[in-house]
This record gives structure tokens, C-alpha cells and sequence, in this order.
């Protein structure tokens, strides 16, 4: 008697939904990450009037997450790459939530930056192993969508929501400190890290919950993927292809440029707005949280309309580098444009608008450059995702550091009541952020996603 082919989905077979769940797993992580990661830009404030740091001390602590998140995006996509995401990401959330409980109870900045730079190391490997799962666990047509899901919609609904669940009801509601609230955020974490891990699998080929019929719709319209399978040889990353890809040092170029000028809406807002502006978290706590979240909202926001529009484009022209390019290089252009508009603002609403439109544009270019790694990528996307964001974080290392340095350039001080009052002029930075933006925009004429190391994935 012939035995049913089990690799081939039954005609009457309705295809089971798992990697919706998988989906769901994805941006929470990533709405996670940024929950996380925008708390010490509302802290900041705290840690100069509680414990006295400078703008140099503040900047290296702030530079001493990006160095070490930096540095491990590469090894951490390789080891993606080579052994898949499960294990990988489930360690990773549980670590940096061990550190963010660390950063709570140290008054010292050299401990607090150290604390810092583990935090950084545990969510390198995040990015370049998302960009992984969207690649295995979703068709070629709608990939760039889901990643604007996951890394826009997710990361900046995160960071949008951190002021308000961390300042607007821990501290100003509850009436909680800044270390018990960034403890119950680091509890939280802990918690989801040890739901993913039981929840979580690397790709639908290695989930024994997901059938035939729903594998074959995830692989639709797409070349038979070169996963590892159970027991097999890890794939070999091309170091000499990489080395020697144009393309993609342009592309890594053009991320230093963009994370770097990103910096100004990560770290400085809340001291912008209370600097420029005198809206602080004293008087003003529930403006200055709603003025601080509407930029990541309208990031979360450019994040779908791009993820969206890149795979219309893409479908509707058929030329794939031209359709990213384009879109990515508006959005920069534009966010360039609207830092300077923000600049010249005096009206608290108006800076809070020019930004969120800022930070709506230059958000939007971020699932370009997901689609623009998994093309290049291929089944080493993950490699590239790390080198990608290597290179956008150490743009995010050094900045941190320049900025400090040109604040305290441009601060005044004045004696008022026998009292030294240092004024600090913020304006300078929000420039500097718009010049980044315009050479991240240029930078995407050079730029040509087709150019695939991984010659089993041209096309795609």
C-alpha cells in the first residue's frame, strides 16, 4: 500500500495559524526592548539631580550600551544564522532584565555604565535575530510589512508607551521611585523571557505544531529555503563575498548616519523639552510624557505605512531596489527637513508636532532597511542585519559622546541669588541629528538591494 507524502499538504487541509503566535512573540520582544531601552532617557534627568552626573559622564554611560550592542550585532547574527533564534533570544531577554534590575540599585556612574554595557551586549543579538524569524516564518510578499510590525510598530509603540507606563502612572500615579519602577519593568521581563522560551521555535520547519498545508503557505512564492535541519552542518558565511560587497558597506554607512542622529530622540527629549522649553517632570509630568511619547507614535506609525508601501511598490513597479531606495531616501530627507522646523519652534505643541513628524519619516525608512538586509542577506540575513546595525550602533556610541561634549560647549552659566545656574542650549544637537538624517538620505542612491550574497536567493 502507497504511504501518503507527508511533505506535501492534503488538498482539504486547513493550514494552522502558528505563526501568528510567533508573530505576536516577535513584537512583544521588540516593544520589550524599547520599553527597556527608553527608560534612561527619563531617568536622565534623575541621575543629575539625584546623584550629580555631568553631561560627560551621562554621555559615556549612554555610549557605554552602544559599544558592546554594537560590537555583538555580527557574532550574534552568525550564531543566529548557524543555530537559529529560540535559545538565542529567549537568554538574551532574560539577561538584559537581570541588568536593568542591576541599573536600579547603583548610585555609582562607573558601576551604572558598566550595568549599561551588559544591558547593551544582552539585546545585540535581537534585531538580527528577528529579521531572521520574519524571514523563515513568513512569505516573500508580505515580509517587509511584518517587519515594520515587528521592528517599527513594535520597538516604537514600546518606546512611545515607556514614558507613559514608567513616569505617567509608576511614579507620578503610584507614586513609586525611578529604582522600584525600573525593578518592576526588569520583573516583566523576566516573566516574558521564560513565556517565550516555552513558546518560541526557530522556524516552522522545527515546530511540530505547525502543519504541512500552513508550511507551504509560508513558503509560497518563494524558493525552497536553505535552513539547517536537525543534525546538519551549519552554513558557511561568505567572508570574502562580505568583505567585498559595496553595497553593503554603503548600506552600513548610511545606518551610522541614521542611528546616530536617532540618539537625539533616545537620550535627550526629556532634557530638551525641559531645557528649551521648562516643561519638567516636577511640574509638568503628564505634558512632559505626552510630549516625549507622540514622536514614537509617529514612529510606530511610519514604521506600517513604509513596511506597507515598500511591499506595494515592489509589486506594483517590480523594480525592488528603486522602490526601497525611494522610500528610504524621502523619509530622510524629510526627517532632515522637520528636526530644522522643530528647531524653530517656541510653542511646547508645535516642537512635540515637528517631531513626531521627524521621527515619523526617519522610522519609516526602518523596514526598508530590514527588506534591503533579507534581500541581501538571503539565508544569511541575520549576518547582515548584524553588520547593518553594527554599524547604526556605533554611530550610536560615538554620538552620545559628541553631544556631550557640544552641550556643555554651548551651556552658559549665570549666578542668580549666589547660586550657579548652568543654562544648556539644545538646539545645537537637534541640528547635528538633521545634518546625520541628510547623509543617511543620500546615501540610498548608492544603495542596491539586488546585489544578493547568497546566490540560492537571487530574485527573491
Amino acid at each position: 500500500m502507497e504511504q501518503p507524502d507527508e511533505t506535501k499538504p492534503d488538498s482539504a487541509q486547513q493550514p494552522t495559524s502558528y505563526r501568528w503566535l510567533i508573530l505576536a512573540l516577535s513584537v512583544t520582544t521588540s516593544w520589550l526592548l524599547y520599553l527597556h531601552r527608553y527608560t534612561f532617557g527619563l531617568i536622565r534627568p534623575q541621575l543629575q539631580e539625584d546623584f550629580g552626573f555631568t553631561h560627560e559622564q551621562l554621555g559615556y554611560i549612554e555610549s557605554a550600551f552602544y559599544w558592546p550592542y554594537a560590537l555583538g550585532q555580527v557574532p550574534s547574527g552568525a550564531i543566529c544564522d548557524m543555530f537559529g533564534a529560540h535559545w538565542f533570544l529567549g537568554s538574551s531577554i532574560l539577561i538584559w532584565s537581570l541588568m536593568l534590575l542591576v541599573m536600579a540599585v547603583t548610585p555609582n556612574p562607573v558601576l551604572f555604565g558598566i550595568a549599561r554595557a551588559f544591558f547593551g551586549a544582552a539585546q545585540a543579538g535581537t534585531y538580527p535575530s528577528l529579521a531572521k524569524v520574519t524571514r523563515v516564518w513568513f512569505p516573500p510578499q508580505s515580509r517587509t510589512f511584518i517587519q515594520g510590525c515587528v521592528a517599527s510598530f513594535g520597538g516604537r509603540s514600546g518606546a512611545a508607551l515607556c514614558p507613559i507606563i514608567f513616569y505617567m502612572l509608576l511614579i507620578v500615579v503610584l507614586g513609586l521611585s525611578w529604582q522600584t519602577a525600573l525593578m518592576i519593568f526588569a520583573g516583566g521581563g523576566l516573566l516574558f523571557g521564560v513565556l517565550f522560551l516555552f513558546f518560541f521555535r526557530s522556524s516552522p520547519e522545527v515546530d511540530e505544531r505547525v502543519n504541512v498545508a500552513e508550511r507551504s503557505l509560508i513558503r509560497a512564492g518563494a524558493k525552497p529555503p536553505a535552513e539547517r535541519a536537525a543534525g546538519s552542518a551549519a552554513p558557511s558565511i561568505p567572508i570574502r563575498r562580505l568583505a567585498g560587497h559595496l553595497t553593503l558597506w554603503i548600506f552600513a554607512a548610511q545606518q551610522f548616519f541614521n542611528a546616530g542622529a536617532d540618539i537625539i530622540f533616545v537620550g535627550h527629549l526629556a532634557s530638551y523639552f525641559k531645557a528649551e522649553l521648562n516643561i519638567n517632570m516636577t511640574e509638568s509630568p503628564r505634558e512632559l510624557a505626552m510630549f516625549i511619547s507622540l514622536p514614537f507614535l509617529g514612529g510606530a506609525l511610519g514604521g506600517l505605512v513604509s513596511g506597507y508601501l515598500n511591499d506595494w511598490l515592489i509589486a506594483r513597479t517590480g523594480n525592488r531596489r528603486w522602490s526601497r531606495s525611494g522610500v528610504a531616501f524621502t523619509g530622510n530627507l524629510l526627517a532632515c527637513l522637520l528636526v530644522f522646523v522643530a528647531t524653530q519652534q517656541v510653542d511646547p505643541w508645535s516642537v512635540a508636532i515637528a517631531l513626531t513628524a521627524t521621527k515619523f519619516f526617519t522610522d519609516w525608512t526602518q523596514p526598508t532597511c530590514w527588506g534591503a538586509c533579507t534581500d541581501i542577506g538571503g539565508r544569511f540575513s541575520a549576518t547582515v542585519v548584524g553588520i547593518i546595525n553594527m554599524a547604526g550602533n556605533l554611530g550610536a556610541a560615538v554620538m552620545p559622546i559628541v553631544f556631550g561634549f557640544v552641550l556643555t560647549y554651548f551651556a552658559t552659566q549665570q549666578v542668580v541669588d549666589g547660586v550657579t545656574v548652568v543654562t544648556t542650549n539644545y538646539k545645537p544637537v537637534l541640528l547635528i541629528g538633521g545634518a546625520l538624517f541628510f547623509l543617511s538620505a543620500c546615501s540610498w542612491f548608492l544603495i542596491d538591494c539586488t546585489k544578493s550574497l547568497d546566490d540560492s536567493e537571487s530574485g527573491q
